[in-house]
Formats: structure tokens, C-alpha cells, sequence
């Protein structure tokens, strides 16, 4: 028995590892479109530049359509690997979209409607998995509750970290071609994050809000009160890479919009020089 469990653990860790290979592979081929046959080349192999109606390979309609799904549901796998993957494919499609405005044209963020809503479903989901988890506990078996609150916390960690990544990459074409209302809905679904026992969703939440400073969205600026209270509770957190990205709020604040903090001076201070 114990043989058989070995061997369906490794069996499970090779599958992983292999859609973990093939979304590398998806992401490179993705980002780095083929060039069409006929299409000049430098001694490089790269395209020459000027050459009117030639293009890199588009793909069809459908095909992209297949493949945003699909990113998007390895986006909440329950594997981080394959979470990892996912999220680093869609950042970089969304980035290359940008440069390669034909090509990559289904993967810009105006063109990908669903991307940021399906981003805060995750994330609220994973905000209200242990609520949920509590009001059916004597409804469900413990085991049912066990699955459904492991398979929000996984969804909420790929978003999470999507989004840190899309705002770390594209932050103002973030805020300016997503649909308003998913948005400008995210800083508050964040901000619940920072409260959460998880210490990762802490994490990435507030690294989130932190690369929300320089764009500067209406949402934030409307919850600024919120997201001071958020850094000074999370001043004294057990997790030092926390604590760092408190640091990193503030020097963020200091450099883009040192008027937030002005009422804050002497409290700012007497942390900084705790912390360092």
C-alpha cells in the first residue's frame, strides 16, 4: 500500500512538472510570435524593419480565446508551480501585447474583458473561504469544507499573485483599459487580504497596494484612510517580508504622494527607525 501511495505521489509531481514545462513553452511561444516564411530576415534572423503588410504569426481568434481560458484556469490551479506559470504567462502576454500590438492584440488588457473580473472573483473568494467555511461547518462533512476552502485559497493565491505582477509590469495600462468597476472593486477586496491569517495573502496583497501608489487609482485614493490603517497594522507583523513591504509602502508614499503622510510625519518616523 505504502509503495502504490510513493508511486502515485511521484506520478502526480512528474504530471505537475511537466504543465509547468508546457506552460513555459506556451508563455516563450506566445511572446515571441513565429516569423511567416516569406518575411525578411537579417544574418541575426530577426525581421527587417519596414516591410509593410509582413507581420509575425497571428493567432486565430478561437485559438486565442482557448488559450486565455486556459491560462486562466492554471491561474487558480491548486498547484503553485502551476499557479506560478500561469501568472508569469499572462503578465508577459499582457506586457508583449503592448509592443506587439497586432499579434498579441487578444491578450491586451482592453481586449481581455474577463481577465481582471475572474482576478477579483479569486480574491474575494479567498477573502470569504474561512467565513464560509464556518457557516457551513455543520452542514457539510469536514472534508467537503476542506476541499472547497483549499480550492478558494488556491484561486485567491494565483490571482493574487497575477495581479502583482501585471501591476509590477503595465500598472497605469492596468488602471486605464480594465473595466472600471472590477478595479476600482479591487483595492477594497486587497485590503480585506491584509487582515487575513494567511501571511502570503498578506503579502502579495499589500505588495499589490503598494504598486497601486504611483498610478494612483480614484479607488485608492477614495480608501487612502484604509490603506494608512492597513501599513500601521501591519507595522509590527510576525512576517519580516511583511514588515519590508510596509517599509516599501511608505518610501512609496514619500516619493509620489508625500501629502498623504504629512499628518503621519512623527509616527512614520519613529517606525522607520524601528525597523531599520
Amino acid at each position: 500500500m505504502t509503495n502504490s501511495k510513493e508511486k502515485k505521489k511521484q506520478g502526480a509531481m512528474l504530471w505537475n512538472t511537466i504543465r509547468q514545462m508546457a506552460g513555459l513553452l506556451l508563455k516563450n511561444a506566445l511572446v515571441s510570435p513565429p516569423i511567416p516564411k516569406n518575411a525578411p530576415v537579417d544574418a541575426l534572423g530577426r525581421m527587417m524593419p519596414g516591410r509593410a503588410g509582413i507581420g509575425r504569426m497571428e493567432l486565430p481568434p478561437h485559438s486565442a480565446l482557448e488559450v486565455k481560458h486556459g491560462l486562466l484556469t492554471c491561474m487558480a490551479d491548486r498547484e503553485a508551480a502551476v499557479r506560478g506559470t500561469a501568472s508569469t504567462a499572462i503578465a508577459r502576454c499582457c506586457t508583449s501585447a503592448i509592443h506587439l500590438e497586432k499579434s498579441m492584440a487578444p491578450f491586451a488588457v482592453k481586449n481581455w474583458g474577463e481577465l481582471v473580473p475572474f482576478i477579483l472573483q479569486c480574491i474575494s473568494a479567498g477573502n470569504d473561504a474561512a467565513a464560509v467555511s464556518v457557516a457551513t461547518s455543520t452542514t457539510t462533512t469536514p472534508e467537503a469544507n476542506e476541499a472547497a476552502t483549499l480550492l478558494a485559497e488556491s484561486a485567491a493565491a494565483g490571482a493574487l499573485l497575477t495581479l502583482r505582477k501585471l501591476l509590477e509590469d503595465i500598472p497605469n495600462r492596468l488602471a486605464k483599459e480594465a473595466p472600471e468597476t472590477s478595479f476600482h472593486d479591487l483595492v477594497p477586496a486587497l485590503l480585506r487580504g491584509l487582515g487575513s491569517p494567511n501571511e502570503g495573502r498578506r503579502r502579495e496583497a499589500l505588495a499589490c497596494l503598494n504598486s497601486l501608489v504611483f498610478p494612483m487609482p480614484g479607488s485608492l485614493v477614495a480608501h487612502m484612510n484604509d490603506y494608512l490603517g492597513g501599513l500601521s497594522a501591519l507595522a509590527s507583523d510576525p512576517s519580516a517580508d511583511v514588515r519590508k513591504l510596509v517599509c516599501q509602502g511608505i518610501v512609496s508614499l514619500l516619493s509620489h504622494r508625500p501629502e498623504y503622510l504629512k499628518p503621519h510625519t512623527a509616527s512614520v518616523a519613529d517606525f522607520m527607525l524601528r525597523a531599520t
